[in-house]
């Protein structure tokens, strides 16, 4: 898209900082992991963790959030979701409780950027990077951890539009239209 997608502009707003508000207002806390340049400057107060080990992807990130808070539970949110809202937020937080994991599931399709872990799931986390596996499906297809899916509700807002991934130049004009400009 010629501008890391976290940076594009979707209704006057940066897509990261629309995911930021979302998760202010669920109210969820909130820390950067990566090396996406101007995020201290952009969101000052936010602590920004650089990857340890940079291009291994949201499992190694999902890994480094464990060690930071040992023992706590972690949502692992993608910048690149610009309609998220606080009530699919706290949703899928809430039924985290007694899993491993929660993940909202819309269309067939399950979303593991945008979903709860417990830190039961760090074992595995774990396992599969040492095993030089980076994929998120891995984690939850695997038969030692319990995990709910979660169908977001109308009450939520547009399912198509809460789950929407700013992945394209197309999806990108469609975030556009859909925030109005």
């Amino acid at each position: 898209m010629g501008t890391p997608k976290a940076w594009v502009d979707i209704g006057g707003r940066p897509c990261i900082g629309r995911v930021l508000d979302a998760c202010r207002a669920a109210p969820l806390g909130v820390e950067f992991q990566g090396t996406l340049a101007g995020l201290a400057e952009a969101f000052p107060g936010v602590p920004v963790w650089p990857d340890a080990d940079p291009g291994q992807g949201p499992l190694a990130a999902l890994a480094a959030a464990f060690a930071r808070r040992p023992g706590r539970s972690v949502f692992l949110l993608a910048c690149d979701l610009p309609f998220v809202s606080p009530d699919l937020l706290r949703g899928v937080a809430a039924a985290l409780d007694g899993a491993d994991w929660a993940v909202p599931a819309h269309g067939g399709q399950l979303h593991p950027l945008c979903a709860a872990y417990a830190p039961s799931a760090l074992p595995l986390v774990a396992a599969l990077l040492g095993q030089g596996r980076r994929d998120m499906h891995a984690l939850l297809r695997h038969p030692a951890l319990s995990g709910r899916r979660v169908e977001p509700t109308p009450a939520w807002g547009a399912p198509d539009t809460l789950l929407m991934n700013v992945n394209t130049p197309e999806d990108l004009a469609a975030a556009r239209r859909l925030a109005g400009g």
